[in-house]
């Protein structure tokens, strides 16, 4: 094999690694008891770069055995899965940052991967935003599966971060959030993120 087959093999794998983790995270949504250890991560009331390290160690689990089985599927090379796993740590801390993007490079960047602009709006507490954006590396799934909106229903300076049902303290104590999938239903006191909160 010559290394630009061996190059375009790495680049399908890679894709397929990051597809398999777009449709584990949209059935997440979808399914009842997969939302119950995802939920977690929607909980924070103010979504920024420690967001993006909010998972359940049951859905890491999940996504390590979804994924995994597609690396092990396609014979992705070390090298590669090496690369993937920094460009993924990477695209979500940015995807979560409490960040504005200067407007030509938000277009520029979200060609190929998640904004914060783009991901914020998953977060927010309105379920026709929190349905869409599913993206979780590369930003073209969305709007080649119909999953992409382009912002909050409310705005992203009048967003609602959180999950109803889900209170101050369920969302930051670290017993309440281990237990989180198999904790009952409860008002949650919802925070509105005041303008000019984003860092330009």
């Amino acid at each position: 094999d010559g290394p630009g087959l061996v190059l375009l093999g790495a680049a399908a794998s890679v894709l397929a690694v990051d597809l398999a983790g777009y449709w584990v995270h949209r059935i997440e949504h979808r399914s009842a008891a997969l939302w119950r250890i995802h939920r977690l991560h929607h909980s924070d009331p103010d979504v920024d770069v420690t967001t993006s390290y909010r998972f359940h160690p049951f859905e890491v689990l999940l996504r390590l055995v979804v994924q995994g089985a597609v690396v092990v599927i396609t014979g992705i090379s070390p090298l590669a899965v090496a690369g993937y796993a920094i460009f993924s740590s990477v695209t979500s801390v940015l995807s979560h940052a409490n960040l504005r993007l200067p407007r030509a490079l938000n277009r520029l960047v979200g060609l190929v991967a998640l904004t914060p602009e783009m991901h914020r709006t998953h977060h927010s507490i309105e379920a026709e935003d929190s349905s869409s954006n599913f993206g979780v590396c590369f930003s073209f799934w969305d709007p080649l599966f119909g999953t992409y909106r382009s912002g909050p229903v409310m705005g992203h300076q009048r967003i609602v971060f959180g999950v109803a049902g889900r209170s101050a303290e369920d969302a930051t104590s670290l017993v309440r959030m281990l237990a989180d999938p198999f904790l009952p239903e409860r008002p949650m006191a919802l925070t509105r993120r005041p303008a000019g909160d984003l860092v330009e």
